[in-house]
């Protein structure tokens, strides 16, 4: 997106259109990101249930380093570097779609008719390019024809950011000096200068006692960028505010209450609010309902829903690749999508009772339930409405704590869903046939003790008949041989028809009919790279919907 420079030699009116136009193309582009990402990203303390939010994490060790991969922040910054350019980055941007965040930073004021570094502050971009139809371009041709990877490099989003003037009455604000390296004098600090001690921190107030508070940027002081940032505890939103903490007694024209842009000839604040996945929410509210719009979880709900995931050790099998090292896994894919989905329930239907299984093998250490103790009285359940205050951050940590291994038995979630009779609609997802934790798979009677019922859904009872000589058991019944008599016989057999799964679906439908209530339960099923005849039944017979979503990584 090319943004257009201020020219320092038009009008008071022309200077403050051009300057408007500028902020919105950049604050187009910087919004659109933000509502297309998964989270923001930022430096300080990192929530426990997202570790991923960490912007340090995409530092590298290697201060030189040229290569996005070992760590795009310090990559960002060097690039910038051999421009003669400062870049100190505030906050990521993570997008789905790539392996690594857009990185978004403060710079000095690029317009040199402005003023140069002596005028004020610019926000910068550090990402791939976006192409005409909004996709972001990864790869171009090289010089030989053959396809390269496209680089991360910077461009401007918003240039004359203000500076923060001094707001203390009847006082002279002291500007910042250093001593020159070079001429060993002592004068007043370059802006790159104040840029790169900058305190770009993300915290929580002192006076904030919410079980989920906010974090801001610290607030400026005198010379600094007039530019100040707020997220959420859910890393889901990026605000402008307030960069100055300013009262009456310090700026009694309440000139300083929200970043703004300066030229010399005008000053116009700036405000922006961006949720991320606002415009690709996976959650909609319907007049019959909730809608789930997700890759993978992608059908209706009433006001309960059960999750029951695989969590076996195919899960783990990398989805997205990049310098032969893995971005992120088919788990992890899952994950972020089912976070979001319980971020947007909160949101637009915070009633919702939500259920979560992950299963891998019962003696499995992440074959586990969420549970939640919504009333406080020490009672923790099943079934939470995800509104619950805390709810939403204690399901995060323990989805998050699941780490794919193990075999591939979703039993006790299907099982608890349907003996729940509140539960109207659960989604079962698996990347595999179920496997037993047992060596040969052709025959685990071993795991009847664990399963009995399941088991006893394959056992089919049936006659054997055999005509010869048999001895005589019937007392009347004698024969020319002696003590024996010769016939026909009939008995009851109990065959065990293992890995039937089509039978196992026709056994959990069958469950329906033991419900109470007149709602059935609708089961949705989930198969990643795998066409599931079972899966496909058991939605088939309940109502629900059959979804195989192909990983283009193993094609």
């Amino acid at each position: 997106m090319a943004l257009r420079t201020v020219s320092g030699l038009v009008s008071s009116s022309a200077d403050k259109s051009n300057s408007r136009q500028n902020a919105s193309n950049g604050l187009k582009l910087l919004r659109s990101e933000v509502e297309r990402s998964m989270n923001i990203l930022v430096f300080g303390k990192t929530p426990d249930h997202l570790p991923d939010t960490d912007l340090e994490k995409h530092t590298s060790i290697n201060q030189n380093t040229m290569n996005p991969n070992d760590g795009v922040v310090t990559y960002c910054k060097n690039i910038a570097g051999n421009k003669n350019q400062v870049f100190r980055p505030v906050f990521g941007i993570k997008m789905v779609e790539l392996a690594n965040p857009i990185i978004y930073g403060l710079s000095t004021n690029s317009a040199k008719a402005n003023g140069g570094d002596n005028y004020g502050y610019s926000l910068m971009r550090c990402g791939l390019p976006l192409d005409e139809n909004g996709i972001y371009k990864t790869k171009t041709k090289g010089l030989d024809d053959d396809e390269v990877d496209v680089m991360p490099y910077i461009s401007l989003i918003l240039d004359n950011i203000g500076t923060i003037p001094c707001l203390k009455e009847d006082e002279e604000c002291e500007p910042d000096l250093i001593v020159d390296a070079t001429s060993e004098k002592e004068r007043i600090k370059l802006k790159s200068e104040i840029l790169s001690e900058l305190d770009i921190t993300f915290s929580i107030l002192d006076d904030d006692t919410s079980l989920e508070p906010d974090a801001y940027t610290p607030y400026r002081k005198f010379q600094e960028p007039a530019i100040r940032f707020k997220t959420d505890a859910s890393r889901k939103v990026l605000q402008f505010d307030d960069p100055a903490f300013s009262s009456k007694d310090y700026d009694s024209n309440n000139l300083i209450d929200m970043s703004y842009l300066n030229t010399k000839k005008s000053s116009q604040k700036i405000y922006m609010t961006a949720f991320a996945r606002a415009d690709k929410r996976l959650v909609r509210k319907n007049l019959d309902g909730l809608t789930l719009n997700g890759v993978y979880f992608n059908a209706k709900i009433d006001g309960t829903v059960r999750f029951v995931v695989d969590a076996s050790g195919s899960m783990g099998t990398c989805m997205i690749m990049n310098n032969s090292n893995c971005k992120k896994t088919r788990m992890a894919s899952v994950k972020t999508e089912l976070v979001q989905i319980l971020t947007d329930l909160k949101n637009i239907a915070p009633y919702t009772k939500v259920g979560i299984t992950f299963f891998s093998h019962r003696e499995g250490a992440n074959h586990r339930q969420w549970r939640f103790d919504q009333k406080g009285n020490g009672s923790e359940d099943h079934l939470v409405a995800i509104g619950s205050e805390g709810a939403l951050a204690d399901a995060e940590q323990m989805i998050g704590s699941i780490s794919p291994s193990g075999w591939t038995e979703p039993w006790d979630g299907l099982d608890a869903a349907f003996e729940d009779h509140e539960t109207t609609t659960v989604f079962l997802l698996s990347d595999g046939e179920p496997k037993f934790n047992v060596s040969n798979q052709s025959s685990p009677e071993s795991r009847r003790d664990t399963y009995p019922d399941l088991f006893g859904a394959w056992d089919q009872a049936g006659n054997q008949c055999k005509t010869r000589w048999w001895r005589n058991d019937i007392p009347n019944n004698y024969s020319t041989r002696r003590n024996k008599w010769y016939g026909k016989k009939c008995w009851t057999i109990t065959t065990t028809n293992y890995n039937d799964w089509n039978r196992i679906a026709g056994f959990y439908a069958n469950k329906n009919g033991d419900r109470t209530t007149n709602k059935k339960l609708r089961v949705h099923t989930v198969t990643i790279d795998l066409q599931s005849d079972w899966m496909e039944k058991i939605s088939n017979e309940t109502g629900g919907k059959y979804n195989e979503v192909i990983d283009e990584s193993q094609e």
